[in-house]
C-alpha cells in the first residue's frame, strides 16, 4: 500500500477497515491468490517452527 492512501488518517492507532472499504468502493483494491505454503513467524516459537520446516 502506498503511504498516500493513509493521508488524512488519525494519528495513533486506528482501524484500517474504513480504508479498505473506501478502496473497494473506488475499485482500487486488488489481490492475488497465493499458491504456496503460508508460515506464521510473529513470535520466537513460530519462527523456530518455520525455520525447521524450511531446513
Amino acid at each position: 500500500m502506498k503511504p498516500h492512501i493513509l493521508a488524512g488518517s488519525p494519528d495513533g492507532a486506528f482501524s484500517i477497515l474504513p480504508v479498505w472499504w473506501r478502496l473497494q468502493a473506488e475499485g482500487r483494491l486488488y489481490g492475488v491468490a497465493m499458491e504456496a505454503y503460508w508460515m506464521h513467524v510473529g513470535d520466537p516459537q513460530a519462527r523456530a517452527a518455520a525455520e525447521a520446516k524450511l531446513a
